[in-house]
């Protein structure tokens, strides 16, 4: 026979451990809810419709731009590619406008869900495309991926802007703002921003 006070001593252990695991559950729920969800609709699809469009669609980005191919025989391949400069998306799916255009003929070859060049050129890159698409009205921009370098050409005017993809522009994007106060930059032939500390314009 179970004395007395050890079957309360047994309840009263059995209630902490139940309190314990309890706990702990929440815990792990509130700890790996984000990731759960996050992922959730991911896995979803890729169990309905196991095939890369579906996962690479599942990830949701926003445009930033697109990155034009241009083959010997004169026609594009366009993609579009988002803020960490990941090609996502064919341009023909865009629906709307993507200002900041980006022409490569390097005959590269993009692999949607990959960026299209490595992480320090876009890191250099990406601010550019912001400084021209928030303050300038752009025609387009020329990738020279050999070169690490991108021209960019401005509406009507013609107006070109060479940087180095190898340095950080912000000090040049300064160096341009400052002269737009005193001389429209459209009224520049070009403005060469490929030396460090340097700007030669004519």
């Amino acid at each position: 026979m179970l004395h007395p006070h050890k079957k309360k001593k047994k309840n009263w252990l059995r209630s902490i451990l139940s309190f314990a695991i309890l706990f702990g559950g929440i815990f792990i729920c509130v700890r790996f809810r984000a990731q759960i969800m996050r992922y959730s609709e991911t896995a979803w699809l890729i169990i309905k419709k196991p095939d890369i469009a579906s996962i690479l669609h599942a990830v949701r980005r926003e445009d930033f731009g697109m990155l034009c191919i241009t083959h010997e025989t004169g026609a594009d391949d366009c993609y579009v590619f988002d803020n960490e400069g990941v090609v996502f998306d064919s341009a023909r799916m865009v629906v709307g406008d993507v200002i900041a255009r980006v022409d490569d003929a390097s005959q590269f070859k993009p692999v949607l869900g990959a960026m299209f060049t490595d992480a320090d050129t876009w890191r250099h890159m990406a601010e550019i495309i912001a400084y021209v698409k928030d303050e300038l009205s752009i025609h387009r921009m020329v990738f020279a991926r050999a070169e690490r370098e991108l021209t960019v050409i401005l509406t009507d005017s013609e107006t070109r802007l060479y940087f180095a993809l190898d340095m950080d522009p912000a000090e040049h994007i300064r160096a341009l703002r400052e002269l737009a106060k005193t001389t429209p930059l459209t009224t520049l032939e070009y403005a060469d921003l490929r030396i460090k500390g340097r700007m030669f314009y004519k």
